[in-house]
């Protein structure tokens, strides 16, 4: 008998990964570390290389635990009710179950 369950590895959807870390983290962390080190004084690039080491370490790190850790992050910010109409009422629905 034939097993059709697929192994987590195999997936069919696989993030793009940019030395280890999701797109959109990536860029935020080299344009801010270019900015620093672009308009900065020497002593003060330092800064924006040791930014953008300690930064990519972290989230390397993070996505080497979870590679879809920022877009679970930005999907549980995204889909959060700020004016929730069951938080008095818990036994009624939310809108956006309908």
């Amino acid at each position: 008998m034939q097993s059709n369950l697929i192994p987590l590895p195999k997936a069919i959807w696989k993030p793009k990964l940019i030395g280890g870390i999701e797109t959109v983290p990536w860029v935020f962390i080299f344009i801010t570390s270019a900015v620093i080190g672009y308009y900065a004084d020497s002593w003060w690039r330092l800064l924006g290389v040791a930014n953008y080491a300690f930064f990519h370490g972290v989230c390397a790190y993070c996505n080497a635990k979870d590679p879809l850790f920022f877009k679970g992050i930005w999907r549980f910010l995204d889909y959060q009710d700020f004016y929730p109409n069951t938080a008095m009422h818990p036994s009624t629905n939310s809108i956006k179950e309908y």
